[in-house]
């Protein structure tokens, strides 16, 4: 997702780069050996090839639904409908890659997953540092400023009307920043947790894939850490807010979303 919102070129470029990118990127994560660094970037070549084999003419239909869709006017169900669509495209891609995840899992070292808490601990730290700014007022501006240029991407320049919906719809949003920060923390330390687990009692792999697919819907979202009515609340009102920014669009805005959906489809 985050390919897609830096326009085409970085689609083509990172998509088929990617098994060298996520390859190098655990390697970060984790300071994998040799021949752990070796296995996952086999792994990852195969899993690219079966999914681009097999999932990316899926994608590229529902970019033509949602293309047709984004011309009409929004509804806030329908663009819920979307985020679940979403999440059931991550699960049925992640799906293939856990029997080798939870192979290379069961050869991780205490060290490693000592590595691993250093660098999660440090990006949340940072995050922190970012985001949750100690004046009320200006994490609200840092936030607003975030939100009009992730739109901006897919609608070009806003209006001063719908700028003034968006900040109007993050102020009376029940969306809590340092709650957020808490539950991403949590997540993070369940992850560290389950691994530490995997390594010390050496379960079987049909046990650690299982494992693992329970700390996916926990990052996903099909799991959330608060109570799932809260998860809900908020996904509503942010569909709700959505819609009514998406149905402000001027034909120009439409036209320029419909243009990168084109692309991507095309890509």
């Amino acid at each position: 997702m985050l390919l897609l919102s830096a326009g085409c070129s970085a689609v083509k470029l990172g998509y088929r780069q990617g098994p060298v990118l996520a390859g190098w990127w655990l390697d970060g994560q984790l300071d994998l050996d040799a021949v752990q660094s070796a296995r996952v970037r086999d792994e990852l070549q195969r899993w690219f090839d079966w999914h681009a084999r097999t999932q990316l003419p899926g994608y590229a239909q529902q970019l033509v639904r949602l293309r047709a869709e984004s011309q009409g006017v929004a509804q806030p169900a329908q663009l819920c409908r979307w985020n679940e669509t979403v999440r059931e495209l991550v699960s049925t891609a992640v799906e293939p890659l856990l029997p080798a995840a939870a192979e290379v899992a069961l050869t991780l070292t205490p060290a490693q997953i000592d590595h691993l808490d250093r660098k999660q601990s440090r990006r949340t730290a940072e995050l922190r540092e970012e985001m949750l700014l100690p004046d009320p007022s200006e994490r609200r501006q840092a936030m607003t400023k975030r939100t009009v240029k992730r739109f901006e991407e897919f609608y070009g320049r806003l209006s001063g009307a719908q700028r003034r919906l968006i900040e109007e719809a993050l102020a009376a949003s029940p969306f809590d920043l340092e709650e957020w920060l808490q539950q991403r923390e949590l997540r993070q330390r369940e992850l560290i947790a389950e691994l530490r687990r995997i390594v010390a009692e050496k379960p079987p792999a049909g046990q650690v894939q299982e494992r693992l697919r329970r700390l996916v819907r926990r990052f996903d979202g099909r799991d959330p850490v608060g109570p799932p009515q809260q998860a809900a609340a908020l996904s509503a009102y942010n569909c709700a807010w959505a819609a009514r920014l998406h149905n402000s669009a001027a034909a120009e805005q439409r036209e320029r979303l419909a243009d990168k959906l084109r692309n991507w489809e095309s890509d």
